[in-house]
């Protein structure tokens, strides 16, 4: 008998390909790069990996996407570039998308002048600041010299302000996980406790860069840290819940996909040129959700042979399909982080003493 049907889970699903739009799953989250313009040169920068080489979309073509999102139902937005702020008519965008009423979050490195600081105040989003390491030699040398500087002023600048919410991207990778502990003394510098934590993906520049990236192994360890810093009361962890349809990948292409800056569709900005599906140019963002073949073609993954016995695919659901992608060459394989965290909680059952406290962190 399989594990799933002995723990009374539902059979991992396989979907169709021929799903018909009243099958289609809800879209919920949409993660928009308005522009590849950035003034760093970010050395895990995923956005590198996503280019199809043609113009950004001008205010007009993002106005009619919005439009679509919010006729669409869909929830959370979150811009993105490059920098957001590179663009001089992001102040009109974040405008119209508020007017739309999207809960929206701009995700920035912390080049912003203070002109256009001053007019953010008054917006009623979030701003989430992005972190890559709790010292400035570490995060500079990611991001550029001065960086780090650079987001302890902008905190500075909005923290006391009542309209914009702040809060703090923290990217785990191999030079910074020594730093993690670290966290919550930057954390009270920058005046913030609301917390998203990632682990690094091995996508866009990233790939030229292996340094950076978390061995397999590694992973018990960055967790077991992620979760004492999570203890802290003060911090505020931010994280996603809609993890949890009954397959094999994460979201990408069941609650939410990507925008490339030129306009094209992905179901996840992590998998890369090879993701990358139509264009908003040429069909309807709700078209491309329910028909482009990037799309269809996770949510018709079959479930391989080993996640399908595994004991975690109920909660885990195999794992991140861009880091088995890159670790196992395929989509359909099993992520390696899945594996190790299963071993390593295996062990810790198999040793643990009478009393000892299990901790989890997705």
């Amino acid at each position: 008998m399989k594990s799933w049907r002995k723990r009374g889970w539902c059979a991992p699903a396989r979907f169709s390909i021929e799903m018909s739009p009243s099958q289609c799953p809800k879209l919920v989250r949409v993660y928009l790069a308005v522009t590849h313009r950035c003034p760093l040169r970010c050395r895990h920068c995923y956005a590198a990996g996503t280019s199809v080489a043609h113009p950004e979309m001008t205010f007009r073509e993002i106005e009619k996407m919005v439009q679509e999102m919010a006729a669409m139902g869909v929830r959370e937005l979150t811009i993105t570039g490059g920098e957001p702020f590179a663009r001089t008519d992001i102040l009109d965008i974040i405008r119209f998308c508020l007017e739309n009423k999207l809960r929206l979050t701009v995700l920035t490195s912390g080049i912003v002048d203070g002109a256009l600081l001053e007019q953010v105040k008054q917006c009623d989003l979030e701003l989430r600041l992005s972190l890559d390491g709790a010292s400035e030699e570490t995060h500079d040398y990611i991001r550029g010299k001065g960086n780090l500087r650079e987001v302890l002023r902008v905190a500075r600048e909005l923290g006391t302000h009542s309209k914009l919410r702040l809060s703090v991207h923290f990217t785990v990778n191999r030079l910074n996980l020594g730093e993690i502990c670290r966290i919550p003394s930057l954390l009270d510098r920058m005046g913030l406790w609301e917390l998203v934590v990632s682990v690094i993906k091995p996508a866009g520049r990233a790939r030229e860069h292996p340094e950076l990236l978390i061995e397999p192994e590694l992973l018990p360890l960055a967790r077991e840290k992620i979760a004492t810093i999570s203890r802290n009361p003060r911090i505020l962890r931010r994280r996603y819940r809609d993890k949890t349809w009954s397959g094999l990948a994460c979201p990408a292409a069941f609650t939410k996909c990507g925008i490339t800056p030129e306009g094209n569709i992905t179901p996840c900005v992590f998998l890369g040129a090879g993701f990358v599906g139509g264009s908003i140019r040429e069909h309807s963002l709700e078209h491309l959700w329910q028909h482009d073949d990037t799309c269809r073609r996770l949510r018709s993954l079959s479930v391989n042979p080993d996640c399908l016995v595994c004991a975690r695919l109920g909660t885990h659901n195999g794992g991140c399909r861009a880091r088995a992608l890159y670790y196992r060459g395929s989509i359909e394989e099993r992520d390696p982080y899945c594996c190790a965290v299963k071993a390593s909680e295996s062990l810790l059952t198999s040793t643990r003493l009478p009393g000892a406290m299990d901790t989890y962190v997705s």
